[in-house]
Order: C-alpha cells, then sequence, then structure tokens
C-alpha cells in the first residue's frame, strides 16, 4: 500500500464489527518515537445505533407496552442500551406486571443489569430490570395509562 493516499481508496459504507481499523498506539515506540501503527477490530472501537426491539409478554399490572425510540452502544464486549416507551399500569388488582424486550446484539447471558424510570408517577412504582424484562411494582391501587418510561440497562456479548 506504499505510495497509495488514503484518500484515494475505495470507501466503505457500513462497517463489520469484525473489519479492522488502523491506529496508531502512541505507548507503543517499537516502530518510532511517535508510534506503533496497529489494527483494532471495528467491534472493540465502539459502536452505536438505534434499533427497534419487540416488547411483548405483558402481564400482571403492565398492559400495551410501546416503543417510541430505542438506542445502544458498544465498547468492547460491552452493551449499553436505552429503551424509551410508554406502557399502560393497573395496580388494582396485582401489584407487579412485567413486559419482555430483544437485545440490539446477541447476549452471552441473559443477565442484563440496569433501571428503568417512569415520569410522573411521584414515587408511587418501583421498577427494575431481570434478565430481559422490565418490571413494575406498586403497592398503591393506582393506574397510569400511557406511562412514560426510560430504561437503562447493560449485558454482556462474546
Amino acid at each position: 500500500m506504499a505510495g497509495i493516499k488514503i484518500t484515494d481508496l475505495t470507501a466503505l459504507s457500513a462497517a463489520d464489527s469484525a473489519d479492522y481499523l488502523c491506529i496508531v498506539d502512541v505507548s507503543d515506540t517499537t516502530q518510532s518515537p511517535e508510534g506503533t501503527t496497529k489494527k483494532i477490530e471495528v467491534g472493540n472501537f465502539g459502536i452505536s445505533g438505534t434499533w427497534t426491539p419487540t416488547l411483548d409478554g405483558a402481564d400482571g399490572a403492565c398492559s400495551n407496552p410501546t416503543l417510541t425510540k430505542a438506542q445502544y452502544s458498544r465498547v468492547g464486549n460491552i452493551v449499553t442500551c436505552t429503551i424509551y416507551g410508554t406502557v399502560d399500569l393497573d395496580f388494582e388488582g396485582d401489584t407487579d406486571g412485567y413486559f419482555n424486550f430483544t437485545y440490539p446484539l446477541t447476549p452471552s447471558s441473559n443477565n442484563s443489569i440496569g433501571a428503568c424510570g417512569i415520569r410522573d408517577a411521584n414515587g408511587q412504582v418501583t421498577t427494575f430490570i431481570r434478565e430481559n424484562l422490565i418490571n413494575f411494582a406498586s403497592d398503591s391501587s393506582s393506574t397510569f395509562s400511557g406511562a412514560i418510561f426510560t430504561a437503562i440497562f447493560q449485558y454482556e456479548i462474546d
């Protein structure tokens, strides 16, 4: 590749996580005092985007989970996700409920760690994420139609 400018190379429209980028490691001065040229996989460099998770399996106090937006970022083998949406919650008959979601990238295990919040619930609803479930609970007999939620969680991939 000697004598070829980077600007003369063919452009790649989308990189696969297994593709390589060229990088200068300034902490390694074996090639020159300015650093050593190395390769790094795109997946280890960091990628981000949006995805459309399936929200289903609503049970108990939860019904009608609806997606507004979902984003993720990957650095190395850690994926950080945010799901925004709405859900109907009725705690008159049940004290808890949940729904399932799908991941943007295949997890190495089903052990998501994260939190979820409900807007305008005034502390009446507690939430948590366990595996691929968003859980809601309340000791009150309140109902929330179209409750706005934000779920943020992380998990590992291979």
